[in-house]
Parts: C-alpha cells; structure tokens; sequence
C-alpha cells in the first residue's frame, strides 16, 4: 500500500507530482486534476480517462468497474484491472475567493458528478447556525437562514431542496431540470456568509445508500418474499453488531422453490436512465452474474429517493458474503454487501 500525503493547499496553487498504484491512500490534502474539480481527501482514488474531463482525479471512491475507457485506482476490493503504476500531475488549490466546500452523493459518498433531482451531502464549516430539519413537502430551501443555489451550466441559477443542515453538513436535493455539464454550488448561512465549489451534473449518476451512512458495507435495502398465494413479507438484511458498533450483514435464507425472493435498495441519481434494461445488479463474486431486474426509478414517497427491485435466484443460496454491483446506463454505483445463507 502506497501513502501519499499530498502538500498543504495554497490559495495561489501549485503543481505536484506524485505516483500512484492499484493501492493507494490519500491521507491528506485536496485533489485537483485537469478542469480543477474540487475533491476531498479520502481513503480511494479514482483516475477517469473519459470525455468530456480527461484525466480527472476524485477520492473516496470504493471500488468500480472499468466503462467507457476509464481507468480505475482502487482500494478495499480486489481491483478488477491488473496492478498499474503512472505519474499524475495535478495541481493543489483553493478557491481565492470563497471557503471551501465538498459536495458528494449522499448515498455512495463519491464527489464529482451529481444528477438532477439527486441526493447530495454538502460538508464544510460554518454552513448553518444549528440544527434545521426540512419538515415538508416540498421541501425548504431556507433552514435556520441557510440556503443553497445551484448555478447551471446554461448559467439558471435553481434554489435547492433542503432536507437537513448543520454546521458542518447540508443534505439537500439537486434541483429539477439543472441542466448537464459544470455548475457551480452555492451556500449562505444565516450570517450572510458564502460557501461555493464546483459540481458536474449528469443525467445519471447512481448511488446506492447503506445503513452505516458511509457508501460501504451493508445497503439500505429489504427482502421482499412474495409467497405462492401472493401474500408479501418485508425482512430485514442486516443487524446491528454492537461490539462493532456498526451494520453487518443478515443471511437470507431461501424458502420454499414456491416463493419468491426481492431484494429491494435504495438509491439516488438513477431515476433519469433511459430504459429498465439500462440497470443492472452484478455480483462481482460470480463473473460478474447479472441478476434480473424487476424495477429501477423513483420510489415514489420520499423526495430524490430511487429504487431497484430485484429478483434474487434460488442458486446464490450457500454463497455467503457478496458484493453487489449496480450500474445504470454504464455509471457504477458503490459496491454494497449481502450475506445468503
């Protein structure tokens, strides 16, 4: 495993030069990479080669498939590309004027790109004067006198959504109809003062949420059984494990070959995809073994929330452990954990 640390940032920038391999960590610093997209420092690295952003840098990605010509630098999960050595040149920067900030999906935690309509985790410092819970649909968009404003690419300029916000993190909704390409986001508090960083938006950029709030581990997800004479049972499938104070995995057990058994997760970002085909459920243990999927859109009573419906075969059963890997119109999503039993 190769630590870098990257320099402390400097409002004027500067370049730096430093290697990376299939297991790296940034310990620290902020990531800037060609069009200078602001990234916070985190455990994963991702290195994208796609257009329209060559050469793109982003951290705190878990581990992911290679599409579309991307290159991948991952972490945590055996890589599925063969170990690789490069030099990057990036530069190291603030914003001069405004302080930063980071926005990430709030379900996967990957900065970057975000979609319209999405759910997304802003962190930073002083955003908001306490506590405000957006009680109403729809939702706020001033909490505690903070308010978020989305500057799209045709230069519109969208207040959005606000489910939460604190001092250090804001959940909020992308605005409808934010058009595709850069934008700029925007956050006053209270007290006047501003708080911006830039964002990609996407038609789809999936993200799957987990119980431990995190991006990794076990999925916010139920196991629908739909029995032969068409009753339906919702399970749980994960516990919590006190000792390790987090969510871990619950075997699914299989039932009779008469019933049916679907899992069903939560998501954002994926309600835009073009057709239900263009979803899909992998499970990287298995070559990749495409699982058939029933739904993927919007779960219809939650604002931003998405859903897949998936129909789990009787073959995982004795499998253990897994991961699950969604992809929606060749975006992948963050890789999540079941357990069959």
């Amino acid at each position: 495993t190769q630590n870098v640390t990257m320099p402390e940032v400097a409002t004027t920038g500067e370049f730096v030069e430093f290697p990376l391999s299939s297991q790296i960590q940034i310990s620290g610093g902020d990531v800037y990479l060609g069009f200078q997209q602001l990234s916070t420092a985190g455990p994963f690295v991702w290195l994208d080669g796609s257009e329209p952003y060559p050469l793109r840098s982003y951290v705190i990605l878990p581990n992911a498939t290679n599409v579309t010509n991307d290159f991948f630098v991952t972490t945590g999960f055996p890589p599925e590309q063969p170990a690789v050595n490069f030099m990057i040149r990036a530069v190291v920067s603030l914003p001069a004027a405004l302080p930063p900030i980071a926005a990430v999906s709030a379900a996967s935690y990957f900065t970057g790109d975000v979609a319209a309509e999405s759910i997304v985790a802003v962190f930073g410092t002083n955003l908001a004067s306490g506590i405000g819970i957006g009680a109403t649909v729809p939702l706020p968009t001033t909490l505690n006198g903070t308010t978020v404003r989305v500057t799209d690419s045709a230069n519109v300029t969208r207040d959005a959504g606000l489910f939460f916000v604190s001092p250090q993190q804001i959940n909020m909704e992308v605005p409808a109809n934010t058009a595709d390409g850069a934008a700029t986001l925007t956050v006053t508090n209270g007290g006047g003062q501003s708080f911006a960083t830039r964002i990609n938006v996407r038609a789809v950029v999936p993200g799957v949420f987990t119980l431990n709030a995190n991006g990794l581990g076990v999925p916010a997800a139920q196991l629908l059984r739909v029995k032969a004479d068409g009753s339906q049972v919702y399970e749980d499938v994960a516990r919590f494990d006190a000792t390790l104070n987090r969510w871990v995995t619950k075997p699914i057990v299989f039932g009779p070959e008469s019933e049916q058994a679907v899992l069903v997760l939560y998501g954002t970002g994926l309600r835009k995809r073009s057709d239900v085909i263009t979803a899909r459920v992998n499970l990287q243990q298995a070559n990749g073994v495409q699982l058939p999927m029933l739904y993927a859109g919007p779960q219809g009573s939650f604002v931003g929330l998405d859903q897949l419906n998936v129909l789990l075969p009787r073959t995982l059963a004795g499998k253990g452990e897994m991961h699950i890997r969604t992809i929606v119109e060749a975006r992948v999503a963050n890789l999540v954990k079941l357990n069959f039993q």
